[in-house]
């Protein structure tokens, strides 16, 4: 009984990955890694017989490459932005026990190709993937990282538009801080002094005009508590997978630390703030944070 379980859902594993590539190869002309992962866990949701090793990245879930040998191919499986699927088999036929999940499946993925078809649908389609992610805090540094590219592509001198994408901005910033703080800290505690500190240099670069290199700033700690978010936040993935994430992590955190103080007193030369300011600003910034952090419920 439990072979033929296991059986079974290998033969639906198998289903559901060419689906996913063959629907978006039709629609796109490549299978994009972050739009395939995007799409299997969609799948993963609806048919819990799949039963999908992913672990919680950059961009949302990712398969995990190690654990789908044999069913599924990435040329860059670190990075999903870059990479191309490949599916190393044909369609499988399905028994008649698996034909309406099979047929759920390819309606899915008709779905998902329509609703999310082309280059301009790429948010749209993470705002609705992290509608189903384990923290707050993801779906806040989604929206803070939408906020600063939009003000990053307002070329035109500053008016309505702008003042309106400049409020946005720091409401989003103020609903990071917050999210940061409520469930993001407990990913890994030794991170929340670097965090306070890149969100105040952060909003102090998009006061300056400098929307850009706030994103950029972000983005260097989002990828950082990202490995500790993998290590913490999977789903079918082998012990050993997670303490090889686990060890990547602790180096990058250690690098981290290392030259984020040097990096952010460039930053405040570069905007004209002095060191002294920065240090009363930062202990402001971090006495009210955790003032905030205790009314979530905190030690």
């Amino acid at each position: 009984m439990v072979r033929e379980k296991e059986k079974l859902r290998g033969t639906i594993l198998r289903f559901a990955i060419y689906h996913a590539a063959a629907s978006l190869k039709q629609a796109d002309g490549r299978v994009a890694g972050i739009k395939f992962n995007k799409l299997m866990f969609k799948l993963g949701n609806i048919e819990p017989r799949l039963r999908l090793p992913y672990r919680w990245y950059l961009y949302g879930a990712v398969l995990d490459s190690s654990e789908l040998k044999g069913y599924v191919e990435f040329d860059h499986p670190e990075d999903e932005t870059k990479t191309n699927v490949r599916v190393p088999y044909r369609e499988p036929p399905l028994p008649p026990q698996l034909t309406d999940a099979g047929e759920k499946i390819k309606e899915h993925c008709e779905k998902f190709v329509r609703d999310f078809a082309g280059s301009d649908a790429f948010y749209s389609m993470l705002e609705d993937h992290y509608r189903s992610a384990p923290l707050e805090f993801q779906r806040a540094y989604l929206r803070i990282n939408k906020a600063l590219e939009e003000l990053s592509s307002q070329r035109a001198p500053p008016g309505k538009r702008f003042e309106a994408l400049h409020k946005d901005a720091a409401k989003s910033f103020s609903k990071l801080e917050s999210a940061y703080l409520k469930d993001g800290i407990a990913i890994e505690p030794r991170m929340k002094e670097s965090a306070l500190r890149v969100f105040l240099a952060a909003r102090c670069l998009v006061e300056g005009g400098e929307s850009d290199k706030a994103r950029d700033l972000l983005f260097e700690l989002w990828k950082v508590f990202c490995l500790f978010l993998s290590a913490r936040k999977n789903e079918n993935i082998h012990p050993s997978r997670l303490e090889s994430y686990l060890a990547r992590a602790e180096k990058a955190l250690e690098d981290y630390r290392r030259h984020l103080p040097g990096e952010l007193d460039a930053i405040y030369k570069e905007i004209g703030t002095p060191g002294r300011v920065d240090k009363g600003i930062q202990a402001g910034l971090t006495r009210a944070a955790m003032e905030q952090y205790d009314r979530h419920g905190g030690s």
